[in-house]
């Protein structure tokens, strides 16, 4: 395998497992009444950006592979 193939497996699986729970966000929000949102959120806008930042390095090592 190599580097660009590796690499693309690694930015594959780091999508895969960046994940929210939002059921658990759901009840700490429920808990402490509504505050928790807030943290919900920024997790939440935080994990988009960086899927979107790894989806775009995934795309640049497949044009780099086909090249």
């Amino acid at each position: 395998m190599n580097n660009v193939a590796y690499q693309i497996a690694i930015i594959q699986a780091e999508i895969q497992g960046q994940k929210v729970s939002h059921i658990l966000h759901l009840i700490l929000s429920i808990i402490t009444c509504g505050l928790w949102i807030v943290v919900w959120l920024l997790v939440t806008l935080s994990a988009s950006i960086e899927r979107n930042r790894l989806k775009s390095k995934l795309k640049d090592l497949y044009w780099r592979q086909t090249l």
